[in-house]
């Protein structure tokens, strides 16, 4: 069977080979393009999940919540390897009507410099957590608490929009070379029929 191919090989006119050669170039082009558009979109709606979700709070807690104050925040650095699923996370003491309770804020874009994977640290120096901060919290339900800044953010509904771009585009990635590879999978199955179904060029005699 090996020799059979080989033989076809040989048999190949070099404008086929050129052909073939452009047409597996394509192929592995679409299918890179795929993974890259499709990885793009399933990150983009995890993350556009997550914001989604904070922007509701936002909108909650700028119609019912209550202002406070929030302080000795500690920041959590989610270990990055392929397998975890953690993020990074903060959590503070927030001064509740019914007293203090350290409680983990939503929403929250933590820098977390100079705190190893996998612990939790104090807030750096510089960061909006350091220190005492506003806060905003349900009275109906105080796990539900942002620090301000954050919930300024997240009302926007800017970082909504970015991870819809975001879906948008890697959905479309992957669309089209989706197409793209089911074109060139069509030419290559139908050309061998084609080539067949040519009249010659021969007059009859």
């Amino acid at each position: 069977m090996g020799t059979t191919r080989g033989r076809h090989r040989e048999a190949m006119s070099p404008h086929a080979r050129r052909r073939r050669d452009r047409r597996e170039i394509g192929v592995l082009v679409c299918q890179g393009a795929a993974i890259l558009g499709g990885v793009a979109a399933f990150a983009g709606l995890a993350i556009w999940w997550t914001d989604d979700a904070d922007e509701g709070r936002a909108h909650e807690l700028a119609a019912s919540g209550v202002t406070t104050t929030a302080h000795d925040a500690e920041i959590y650095h989610a270990e990055s390897c392929k397998s975890c699923s953690g993020t990074d996370s903060v959590r503070a003491v927030v001064e509740l009507s019914s007293g203090p309770e350290r409680l983990r804020l939503h929403g929250v874009f933590p820098d977390t410099d100079g705190i190893p994977e996998g612990e939790w640290g104090a807030a750096p120096t510089g960061s909006p957590y350091r220190g005492t901060f506003d806060v905003a919290y349900l009275p109906s339900d105080p796990s539900v608490v942002m620090a301000i800044p954050d919930l300024v953010d997240a009302a926007s509904g800017a970082e909504v929009r970015d991870d819809l771009i975001v879906v948008g585009v890697g959905g479309a990635v992957l669309v089209a070379a989706g197409a793209g590879f089911v074109a060139l999978r069509l030419t290559e199955t139908r050309a061998p029929a084609h080539r067949r179904a040519r009249p010659s060029l021969t007059a009859d005699a």
